[in-house]
């Protein structure tokens, strides 16, 4: 969806993630517990981050207890909604919840980047006894092509897993790291490595310097880099430190429903259910209001909470006898809108223009819903971990102990 605004619902990690684990657990973000409890992780939110919530990024300390993600349905579209600017809402039949692993750039999608960007015959794909390789060529073609997939933090020090075999007298990989200061370090083999014969070492980039990019430069001959066994980490690392690269690993559980606000604990499948959305055809009465203005009132199939605002496709949420507003009235039980067009101001003229246009509304529940759902089985490995969902923020729960 373009233009997607995923803060358009009003449901807050603070107000529902923390009020729910301290419910349940007694604790808070930033607690620090002097025994045996459950902890909550902070979130990170890196501006370049493109999918539905916040980025959960964390070591893992201790086994992980649950992890769970809010869900915060999506408003198409920008701008306040009315009649003249329809921004429908979409709720989630189901959603990805993904973790990134400890390796931040290797894999297939490590070779498949450098052979994209250069984009010729100096890089290819091939496979040996020694394993998957891409070869790169000597040639200016790949100089100054960057080659990291990975967008590197700053005042961050990165090591180079690498299984490479070269096959010229040059120790040079053709790779280098490149720095934000515009300086360079050659990434070579160790000395004395012989020609055709495999190895894997580690390479790690200035501690002083801020790494931008993993580039491409001129060398004799030609590398092999055998990518399922290559990785990039942050910090410093040993070869008995690597873990093979696995992509981003992805679960996918389905709702059984169309969600449009709650919360879901991937680990235990538990799905908590705080907003509903109805599509309206038809209205209870048409009245008029004290201030002159004709507004319209909405039947709820379940109690909302008095009050509240809602977030509609065709009008906006908020209080007072305003042309184009809605809210929540009479004990939670119905939806009071003041039609943008006061000349709606009969019970026909209401249900003729709501079957044409057919309005959304979404309201919180007075009390959520619970659902059983199958566990989501997402695998945390010793190190840094990134877990995020398309459809909301995440936090995660472990053990700790002490202060």
């Amino acid at each position: 969806m373009a233009n997607t605004d995923y803060g358009a619902l009003p449901l807050s990690i603070a107000e529902n993630m923390g009020s729910i684990l301290n419910e349940k657990h007694g604790v808070t973000t930033g607690f620090k517990p002097t025994q045996w409890v459950d902890a909550i992780r902070p979130l990170v939110k890196p501006a370049d981050h493109e999918a539905g919530g916040a980025v959960a990024s964390f070591i893992v300390p201790n086994p992980i207890q649950s992890i769970e993600t809010t869900i915060v349905a999506a408003q198409d579209g920008t701008g306040t909604p009315s009649p003249s600017n329809v921004r429908p809402i979409s709720g989630f039949d189901s959603i990805k919840i993904t973790n990134a692993g400890k390796n931040v750039c290797g894999g297939e999608a490590f070779a498949d980047n450098i052979v994209n960007v250069v984009n010729s015959s100096k890089a290819i794909k091939g496979e040996d006894s020694d394993g998957k390789y891409v070869r790169i060529y000597a040639s200016y073609d790949i100089s100054h092509k960057v080659f990291s997939i990975n967008k590197f933090k700053p005042n961050t020090q990165y090591t180079l897993v690498i299984k490479a075999k070269r096959h010229h007298a040059s120790t040079s990989t053709n790779l280098v790291w490149r720095y934000t200061d515009g300086t360079s370090a050659g990434i070579s083999f160790p000395e004395g490595t012989e020609k055709d014969t495999a190895v894997t070492f580690v390479v790690s980039s200035d501690s002083n310097k801020s790494v931008s990019a993993i580039e491409g430069i001129y060398a004799t001959g030609y590398t092999d880099i055998y990518y399922e066994e290559t990785g990039v980490f942050e910090g410093v690392v040993t070869v008995d430190d690597f873990v093979p690269f696995r992509p981003f690993v992805t679960a996918e559980v389905q709702l059984g429903q169309t969600v449009y606000g709650g919360r879901l604990n991937v680990t235990t499948g538990e799905l908590t259910i705080t907003h509903r959305s109805i599509t309206v055809e038809t209205v209870r009465n048409v009245s008029l209001h004290s201030s002159n203005k004709y507004y319209w009132t909405i039947g709820l199939p379940e109690s909302s909470i008095n009050g509240t605002d809602v977030i509609s496709s065709h009008f906006v949420g908020g209080w007072g006898a305003t042309e184009g507003n809605c809210n929540i009235s009479v004990n939670g039980t119905v939806i009071i809108a003041f039609p943008t067009d006061q000349t709606l101001n009969t019970k026909t003229l209401a249900n003729a223009w709501c079957a044409e246009n057919k309005p959304q509304f979404v309201y919180p529940l007075a009390e959520p819903i619970t659902v059983a759902l199958d566990p989501a089985d997402i695998k945390v490995s010793a190190g840094t971990n990134n877990i995020w969902t398309d459809c909301g923020e995440v936090a995660v729960v472990y053990r700790s102990y002490g202060a």
